[in-house]
């Protein structure tokens, strides 16, 4: 895994494995609880709310091997 991943990880524990809207995010897939649509973040930026159902609650999807 790569440094990143592994910040990324950690981020997963601080936080329970859940993000709400206006968490501050870092790289990966972001899966939201409600309808399952998927938000792609690139760089650190505040997450949103899901443009497809307005949910405010997402999870990271594990990153490939």
């Amino acid at each position: 895994k790569s440094q990143i991943e592994w910040l990324e990880l950690q981020q997963d524990f601080k936080h329970k494995g859940q993000y709400h809207s206006g968490d501050i995010v870092g790289l990966g897939q972001f899966v939201c609880s409600e309808c399952s649509q998927q938000l792609s973040i690139y760089h650190p930026q505040e997450i949103g709310r899901c443009v497809d159902c307005n949910g405010d609650i997402f999870t990271r999807a594990p990153f490939n091997p």
